[in-house]
């Protein structure tokens, strides 16, 4: 009898034990407060506080929750990522590239010019903490850099990836499947790899710690680490750790940059960061009155992203484009376009088949851009937004999706067009642009006799502005201006004397904007087309006698306005 009491107590403690929450018993997670991140200006240990800066080194690390015998609590470690601070960037062709096959070989076959760095971690089963090196890696498809590291047996690898929209587009650092139990890592990635200062520990046993193992890098010097260009805030970095017992459950802590004195600051030095944007723009037509695309590029230089001494140029987070007076939005253009509600913008992701998410019919132009950080170009489409059912709750939205699909990157941007109040030319604004490195972006709005814009009414040049906000001085834009021409008139006739033909600009422009007729019915008044002209006319010119003329859907480009009578 007490032998069957003994044994249904212990099977009611261990019941009892099984039925604790998580948290009372082992707790798997990271050590509070060891997560920390530091950047260095010198192999000497100073602070590199510069924005837009290449450190000498940067170092993130963080350890778990250990028992008594210094395992890992909770289970063993299994992935974790890291997120990087926003606008913190990797120039992968800064030096060689290690191959797969080089790397997963019986020894690590890289060579020491794809070292960019080292790491060290802890590994329970040895007893004690080990060092190897971190290599620049082949990116496998649908990644657009990865780095490989080797540890005593410890061989992973880190995908670099780049975050949503939403969070500002920071760049995610992702290690998977770790061989081996390791209880605290510690990675330090080299701002300009080929410094000779590094030599010491480039090469595998040189990283490990072997004396007189080293190696001196060959090729030319470049930059490969370059800071974020802002000094609003400190710099957070967080890492999310998950466990064996417990995959795809992560839990996460994270650690701001800190100054001299030990507290977090930001960065400084952000009156020094260059930005030299450069834009141009132009109509597809020059004849005046036509229908006519466009096309809007804008340049970056890029100054400075590859020199170690150098601080790296800038990107704007915000951009306002003003187009000339006198160019219209073409009713033609109606005829058969659709637009791309929230949802079907929301559902383009990486790979979604032209159609699924925004329809074909909704789309405007295209649009390609060029980044130093990636072999391939990023192309994609502009869509017609919803009117009202959009982001920013404006008639006419636009909504960008790009990609470079070899590469995993997707890019979604919304931007709003308005009227300038006092002289009616179209304003488009595009905000939360990306943090990174990009040499160029073009915008093609389609043009043929359905073109997206009608060109202005008389012949000359005419500007198109664009305000250009930098991450590094996000309230001080730089202004830049483009000129177009319009050489000859209608049809390739002689240009237009005298005042310039109805094309809605000319009465009352605060209140004018012929896009309306772009856009299907606002919500909640869904009608024909005949109450779209009228929804249109109210925001149109008002004639004597309180009459109201506008362009009905299908007139060509010039013709002469239609009245419409005040509503009694």
């Amino acid at each position: 009898m007490r032998r069957v009491k003994s044994t249904a107590i212990a099977l009611l403690s261990i019941t009892a034990l099984l039925a604790l929450p998580a948290a009372a018993q082992a707790s798997f997670g990271i050590e509070p407060g060891s997560v920390e991140t530091t950047a260095f200006a010198t192999e000497g240990g100073l602070l590199d506080t510069q924005a837009s800066s290449h450190p000498f080194s940067w170092t993130v690390s963080f350890k778990l929750n250990t028992d008594k015998e210094g395992h890992s609590e909770g289970g063993e470690l299994r992935s974790f990522f890291i997120d990087l601070p926003p606008g913190f960037a990797g120039y992968p062709t800064a030096v060689p590239r290690c191959s797969r096959q080089e790397f997963e070989g019986f020894t690590v076959a890289c060579s020491p010019n794809s070292q960019v760095g080292i790491v060290k971690a802890n590994l329970p089963a040895i007893g004690t903490e080990v060092g190897g090196p971190l290599f620049n890696m082949v990116p496998p498809p649908g990644v657009p850099a990865q780095l490989g590291f080797a540890a005593a047996g410890l061989n992973a690898f880190e995908n670099i990836s780049l975050g949503a929209p939403e969070d500002g587009y920071g760049l995610r650092s992702t290690t998977n499947g770790l061989p081996l139990e390791a209880t605290s890592i510690e990675a330090t990635i080299w701002g300009t790899p080929a410094d000779e200062s590094h030599d010491d520990q480039r090469g595998v046993e040189a990283s490990e710690g072997t004396p007189g193992k080293g190696h001196k890098y060959v090729g030319p010097h470049e930059a490969f680490l370059t800071m974020p260009a802002t000094c609003d805030a400190p710099l957070k970095t967080t890492v999310s750790v998950d466990s064996k017992l417990d995959p795809g459950h992560y839990v996460s802590e994270s650690a701001e940059s800190l100054g001299p004195g030990g507290e977090p600051e930001a960065q400084e030095g952000c009156a020094n960061v260059p930005f030299n944007p450069k834009v141009a723009s132009a109509t597809t037509s020059k004849a005046a009155s036509a229908s006519t695309g466009l096309d809007f590029e804008l340049k970056l230089p890029n100054e400075g992203l590859t020199n170690p001494g150098g601080i790296a140029e800038t990107e704007p987070h915000k951009i306002e484009v003003t187009l000339p007076e006198g160019i219209t939005a073409n009713p033609s253009a109606a005829e058969g376009l659709a637009t791309c509600t929230e949802a079907q913008y929301g559902s383009e992701h990486l790979e979604t088949a032209p159609g699924a998410g925004c329809p074909e019919a909704s789309k405007l132009g295209s649009i390609v851009a060029h980044s130093p950080l990636l072999d391939e170009p990023i192309v994609g489409s502009l869509y017609l937004a919803t009117p009202y059912e959009n982001p920013h709750h404006t008639l006419i939205g636009l909504y960008l999706v790009f990609r470079a699909v070899e590469r995993g990157v997707l890019l979604k941007q919304s931007a709003k067009v308005v009227p300038d109040p006092k002289t009616g030319q179209l304003v488009t604004t595009l905000e939360g642009l990306p943090p990174l490195p990009y040499s160029d972006a073009t915008l093609h709005f389609k043009e043929g006799a359905r073109g997206v814009l009608v060109t202005p009414g008389t012949c000359g040049s005419f500007a198109t502005t664009a305000k250009l906000y930098p991450f590094s001085q996000p309230n001080t834009p730089v202004t830049k201006t483009a000129y177009m021409q319009i050489e000859r008139g209608p049809n390739g006739g002689p240009c237009p004397s005298g005042g310039e033909p109805f094309n809605g600009t000319r009465k009352q422009p605060g209140r004018r904007l012929l896009a309306l007729l772009l856009a299907p019915d606002p919500p909640r008044r869904r009608s024909g087309p005949d109450q779209v002209l009228l929804q249109a006319s109210a925001r149109c010119c008002r004639k004597a006698g309180g009459n109201r003329t506008v362009l009905r859907r299908g007139d060509r480009p010039g013709a002469r306005p239609h009245r419409l009578k005040r509503r009694p």
